[in-house]
């Protein structure tokens, strides 16, 4: 019985475990980090790159929107923790104690948003405004919620992270949404292995995102 067990715990050390491996990095990491998007799309500089002009990983994905960029802005613009929620998977981000709520309607109140701003992603966890202008793009970098400021370490991990909103106007009556996520650090080992799964669950998340920013900005539009 003990040399069965053995036997199979060796066989996915072995064979299965590099195989998912191998999966996850060279087919399914590269399309997940390229959902949605032409190659120009990856290829375009956005507002905010320069941050971190050169990133461990960098993810775009987009998605087609039957909108106005101003009609898809006001669903982004209200975006966070104790604000409209980010219109993706609540129940997953309430499962580590986000409180996230995600809205359905436009609230005026959280309609204006300004460079230095906090928006919560987490009681504990947030992103400071970098770069603002409506209806174009909103960029967001890992915020330090104690110093109000950039969580940017100057020290080995090194870690950085932006996130970017761009909206690309298509005609008078689609626009596209272009997602970027830039990560940065000068760490290996269990960093690096962090940040691949931190990877990997956003896109699960942001893909429902854009989903959710899309269904409400066309439903509100045809109203």
């Amino acid at each position: 019985m003990f040399w069965s067990i053995f036997f199979l715990l060796s066989v996915i050390a072995l064979v299965v475990l590099p195989l998912v491996i191998f999966f996850y990095l060279f087919i399914y990491k590269p399309r997940h980090l390229r959902w949605g998007v032409s190659k120009e799309e990856i290829e375009s500089e956005l507002p905010g790159d320069s941050i971190i002009p050169e990133s461990r990983i960098c993810s775009t994905r987009g998605i087609t929107i039957k909108a106005k960029p101003y009609e898809i802005w006001q669903w982004i613009v209200q975006m966070g923790q104790s604000r409209a929620g980010f219109y993706s998977h609540d129940f997953f981000a309430n499962m580590v104690g986000s409180k996230i709520k995600s809205l359905n309607e436009i609230k005026q109140e959280f309609q204006n948003l300004n460079v230095g701003d906090i928006i919560l992603g987490h009681p504990e966890m947030g992103w400071i405004v970098e770069a603002i202008i409506k209806n174009e793009y909103l960029v967001l970098r890992a915020a330090d919620l104690k110093k109000k400021g950039s969580a940017y370490i100057d020290e080995p991990p090194h870690f950085d992270f932006i996130w970017i909103f761009a909206l690309k106007k298509i005609n008078e009556e689609s626009t596209r949404l272009i997602v970027r996520e830039k990560y940065n650090y000068k760490n290996f080992g269990l960093v690096s292995i962090l940040v691949e799964l931190t990877a990997f669950i956003s896109f699960i998340m942001t893909k429902k995102m854009m989903k959710g920013i899309k269904k409400r900005a066309e439903k509100n539009n045809s109203i």
